[in-house]
């Protein structure tokens, strides 16, 4: 009788713990880019637009919507902009205009890692004002294999659930 009653209690724990583990990435679906080497998880109801510029340069938008370039971004957005090796000619014009649109406020420059990859993550201090207020965060990723530019804004008002979407996507990341 006891060894039933250990195993109803391990059935239930085994059923509290796998019921109750927090799965960051449920509600996502996968996105594979092979010209890009990259594949990733978006949320399900989620897109992403290809937006590839010619001359080795790829432009993936991962948004709520499909990104219309006459109508820019219309909610929260992730730009993933892949490079040659070493090609930082256009990481830097959006480096430059980072430091421009922060208006001479610092940015934060720590180190993280994408897909295993060492990346530098830039983070402005909070611009704008009202609804429109927000941080733009750029990663930037250049090794051997591939030179690359992440970019976000973190909008105040979507800070719960947008926020934490774009993190689990990125955090995603993987390259092959």
């Amino acid at each position: 009788m006891l060894r039933k009653e250990a195993f109803i209690l391990y059935l239930v724990l085994v059923m509290f713990v796998s019921g109750c583990s927090s799965n960051s990435l449920e509600g996502m679906q996968k996105y594979q880019n092979d010209k890009q080497g990259i594949e990733f998880k978006l949320p399900e109801d989620w897109t992403v637009t290809d937006k590839s510029m010619g001359q080795g340069i790829t432009w993936l938008v991962v948004s709520e919507d499909e990104y219309i370039e006459l109508e820019g971004h219309t909610g929260p957005f992730i730009n993933i902009y892949g490079f040659k090796p070493g090609d930082m000619s256009i990481i830097s014009e959006k480096l430059e205009s980072l430091r421009e649109i922060s208006d001479g406020k610092d940015l934060t420059e720590t180190t993280s890692k994408i897909g295993g990859k060492e990346a530098i993550k830039f983070v402005t201090e909070e611009l704008g004002e009202g609804n429109e207020k927000g941080r733009i965060v750029f990663y930037i990723i250049d090794d051997k294999d591939m030179s690359m530019l992440i970019e976000t804004i973190e909008l105040a008002e979507d800070h719960d659930n947008s926020i934490k979407k774009m993190d689990n996507t990125i955090k995603s990341i993987k390259f092959k």
